[in-house]
């Protein structure tokens, strides 16, 4: 073996022996983070601040609430603005639907949002509701390029008839 290649082993291994000690918790860390995990700190940012001593416990713990609330007040907002939308567009004579797989009519149909053409997954529903509501299937189109039964995705458009 040559010096060049041993030489290359040697540092190679090395490398690895200072990464491994590098990423590896001391026994204080380990208790730390025992802790964290007891105190249901949950975030990766906030866990590795504490066990890194740049927070104290306490304010690990209410960095992690203060999270879950911004968190849920942010889901709660896009909840409720996806309601309403539904809402609006339900209201409307002329429907627009996204089918995963269109077999028959209880295939799952979901509203396609107008402005950003992204399917409203809380707006399922199928087209024996919507007969049995008075809507009429006006159009079908197949999407993508696949011709499978199960990914034959399609837009359904639909309006309402007039004797309801």
């Amino acid at each position: 073996m040559s010096i060049f290649t041993l030489g290359c082993i040697i540092g190679g291994c090395y490398a690895i022996y200072k990464y491994v000690k590098s990423n590896t918790l001391t026994t204080e860390q380990k208790e730390l983070l025992i802790i964290a995990v007891s105190n249901q700190i949950v975030d990766e940012e906030i866990k590795m601040k504490f066990i890194k001593k740049e927070i104290t416990l306490e304010k690990a713990i209410q960095s992690q609430k203060e999270k879950i609330d911004k968190e849920s007040r942010v889901k709660a907002e896009k909840e409720k603005a996806e309601k309403e939308l539904i809402e609006r567009l339900s209201s409307a004579n002329n429907r627009t639907y996204f089918c995963y797989s269109l077999v028959n009519t209880e295939s799952l149909l979901y509203l396609v949002n107008p402005e950003t053409n992204s399917v409203l997954e809380s707006s399922a529903t199928n087209l024996t509701k919507l007969y049995f509501e008075g809507w009429r299937l006006i159009d079908v189109d197949k999407t993508g390029k696949n011709a499978q039964l199960d990914s034959l995705n399609a837009v359904v458009r639909l309006e309402k008839t007039s004797n309801y």
